[in-house]
């Protein structure tokens, strides 16, 4: 008969208090001090319903804020060739409008707080569809034009901060994909070390000394399960996702990480969800709305927002939905 040992590849250990949950999930032990066996736990994450974007939107900027009760969503389009200005604060009940971006443009990248963000890069509206190096600063009231970026690109990735900020990949028309990477300092633009991979559509989370990308492809079309991470010098290769997506959002850190909506062939909007924990990618809840095109912040995977986006037909989705991380639990083994 085969032993637990042999089952689990660990013995059962006696212990005077019950460990740390999030450690020990499908693990049994004894607990000395209530004299029962026990085993923890994990409960599945959840996406739930918050408030609407007064504009929704396609292709705004990889939204700043910290977690699903301060967020920032800027610029972004509607039907071509309507490019948007609109930013709009988010309070974890409801949206406001803020002062606009000065450019209008889509498919950018972004990152930082509601009182300290960027916004760079994109195509502009003017002339209409114009891969653009444009940056802008926001300070929690207005936006200020600043120090472009090095290459003009369109459909990026980003992480970080007003103040240590990253952006890669890409495309425009001189180089349909790429694989550069720049580091914005709060004043100026400077390259770093490239992607691994090329990548367009991509979407990123993270911080500037631990930033993680996903997805995208080499070209609009493919769907890649790429993730790629970086360590605040050089790109490496991370475990692939399960489901290959362009056009999703992407929140927490390198080592703790959410991703959801996007695109799977030929052209739908998705609502799969996986999280990543520094070493493997798992399957999580869907949202409740697919959406491809979409954005997404939070430091914590556990506590983001995904906004915006379209489904079918350009059909722009104002809802916002949060997320929450599974829920551990000690239980006691009971006979029946």
């Amino acid at each position: 008969m085969a032993q637990y040992k042999g089952i689990k590849g660990y013995t059962l250990q006696t212990l005077g208090s019950d460990p740390t949950t999030a450690d020990t999930v499908g693990q049994l032990w004894y607990n000395t001090a209530s004299n029962t066996w026990k085993y923890s736990t994990e409960g599945a994450g959840a996406w739930s319903t918050g408030g609407n974007l007064i504009t929704g939107r396609a292709g705004p900027a990889q939204s700043a804020g910290v977690s699903s009760s301060s967020a920032l969503c800027s610029y972004g389009a509607l039907s071509p060739p309507t490019y948007l200005l609109n930013c709009e604060e988010y309070n974890g009940t409801a949206w406001a409008a803020q002062n606009n971006t000065n450019t209008y443009r889509k498919g950018g990248g972004g990152a930082g707080t509601v009182s300290a963000a960027f916004a760079v890069s994109g195509v502009t509206a003017s002339p209409i569809n114009t891969t653009d190096t444009v940056c802008e600063d926001y300070n929690g009231t207005s936006w200020t034009t600043v120090n472009p970026c090095n290459t003009a690109r369109r459909y990026i990735s980003s992480q970080g901060t007003e103040s240590a900020g990253l952006i890669e990949g890409g495309e425009n028309p001189a180089s349909p994909t790429n694989t550069l990477c720049e580091d914005y300092n709060g004043t100026s633009w400077t390259e770093k070390n490239d992607l691994v991979s090329e990548s367009s559509s991509a979407f990123g989370a993270g911080t500037e000394s631990g930033a993680i990308t996903m997805g995208g492809g080499p070209s609009s079309p493919d769907r890649r399960t790429t993730c790629q991470i970086y360590d605040g010098n050089s790109w490496a290769a991370g475990p692939a996702m399960n489901l290959g997506r362009y056009g999703g959002m992407g929140a927490g850190t390198s080592t703790s990480t959410v991703c959801t909506g996007g695109n799977q062939p030929p052209g739908y909007a998705i609502s799969t969800a996986e999280t990543f924990n520094g070493t493997s990618w798992s399957p999580a809840a869907s949202m409740t709305t697919a959406r491809s095109t979409t954005c997404g912040t939070g430091v914590a995977a556990g506590a983001s927002v995904c906004m915006s986006g379209y489904v079918a037909d350009h059909i722009f989705k104002q809802s916002t939905e949060e997320y929450a991380d599974p829920v551990y639990a000690v239980k006691t083994v009971t006979s029946s």
